[in-house]
């Protein structure tokens, strides 16, 4: 488990500012920023996805061959637009992250491929995407100018030792990037 950053510091390092979450707004998400993480097995770089979808689902076959069926990302979604985008300013979010990936004295950044991407592929990664989306969308009373702040990293299916470690500090600049974004306002 040394591969994987340890994102959150353990409790009792966290100042409590903030009530507790039962006194929270129902009407907010819990996390002030959400990230998932995907293999991409086409692809031969790191992406974050802009956008999600709400239909097309019934397309392709899970392992088992099945399908879901036919309109379900619309009934499940009905109140949700066809696509959802996130409001990071990806633009801002990847210029950042391609400046903290050469920054980091451990790798060479500049053999990473960095990139946006608005196919998340209408499949499981799309699926959690649009899902999270959908989530702030609706706590945010279904406002297209809604806070939406979800990524989607698509990583490469590469699963050498150096492929790990560089999806290891690769994944932690684009946290880091994504911090940065929201702390200037963009």
């Amino acid at each position: 488990m040394d591969v994987v950053p340890r994102i959150y510091a353990p409790p009792t390092q966290i100042p409590v500012t903030d009530p507790p979450s039962s006194a929270r707004d129902p009407t907010k998400p819990p996390f002030d920023m959400v990230v998932h993480m995907g293999i991409a097995t086409r692809r031969e770089y790191f992406s974050i996805e802009t956008l999600g979808h709400r239909d097309g689902y019934e397309l392709y076959e899970d392992v088992n061959h099945e399908r879901l069926p036919e309109g379900f990302g619309r009934a499940h979604w009905l109140d949700c637009p066809e696509i959802l985008y996130t409001t990071f300013d990806t633009d801002d979010v990847l210029r950042r992250w391609k400046l903290n990936l050469l920054a980091d004295h451990t790798s060479d950044g500049e053999d990473v491929d960095l990139r946006l991407s608005d196919d998340a592929g209408h499949f499981l990664c799309d699926f959690i995407y649009f899902s999270s989306l959908s989530t702030y969308y609706r706590r945010s009373g279904r406002r297209e100018d809604g806070e939406r702040p979800v990524l989607f990293l698509h990583i490469p299916a590469k699963a050498t030792e150096d492929d790990i470690l560089k999806g290891r500090e690769t994944t932690v600049a684009l946290i880091r990037a994504m911090v940065e974004s929201r702390r200037e306002g963009k």
